[in-house]
């Protein structure tokens, strides 16, 4: 009878130090996943940039007429899309959209930042402009080299967003255009979670 105790004595010490284990390596887990940052901005950026891309061409390779009105400005824009910001100077998105004729853009292929090759990405000329430039947001987001694209490694300062090239026609005339949108995201205490 003393051997069978001493064997649950040794088994039970065993399950002892499983239990351990296993409760060490969940604290260093949950730890660890504390300290990881997550930042939302980037995903926020493509999700608008994708909202604008419907907004422009509900009907596929078709641009919306309504987008060519010389008073559509900004804030009707936002209203035709159905997109609600604050004030522009005060919002923390911004996206610039400047609608191009094809033909006004070089025919060269073109490496993006993540070494995608596409053609006429940024080529074109700024006399090919179809209409004005659609933009909203604070114009320091906006600025060239202001925000980062998709970098995991920026400052958690800068904004994130992401460029975009639309090609499509237009359907009263069939002209061919491109559309280059840049969408931007600033917002750091929201979007920049620590999980």
């Amino acid at each position: 009878m003393r051997r069978i105790s001493c064997k649950a004595e040794v088994i039970a010490i065993y399950w002892f130090i499983i239990i351990g284990i296993v409760l060490v390596s969940l604290v260093v887990t949950v730890m660890a996943n504390n300290q990881m940052k997550v930042d939302m901005r980037n995903v926020e950026a493509k999700v608008l940039a994708d909202k604008l891309i419907r907004c422009l061409m509900p009907q596929g390779s078709y641009f919306d007429e309504r987008v060519f009105d010389k008073n559509l400005d900004s804030v009707k824009f936002l209203d035709l899309c159905g997109l609600k910001f604050s004030e522009p100077d005060k919002s923390e998105y911004y996206f610039m959209i400047k609608f191009y004729n094809i033909d006004s853009c070089a025919d060269a292929d073109v490496k993006d930042a993540n070494g995608v090759v596409s053609k006429y990405a940024g080529t074109c000329d700024e006399n090919g402009l179809i209409r004005q430039t659609i933009s909203f947001g604070p114009k320091t987001i906006g600025t060239e080299g202001v925000f980062t694209e998709m970098s995991p490694d920026a400052g958690l300062s800068l904004a994130r967003g992401t460029r975009t090239n639309l090609y499509g026609i237009r359907k009263s005339d069939g002209k061919k255009i491109i559309v280059h949108i840049i969408t931007a995201v600033s917002k750091v205490k929201e979007n920049v979670m620590y999980t």
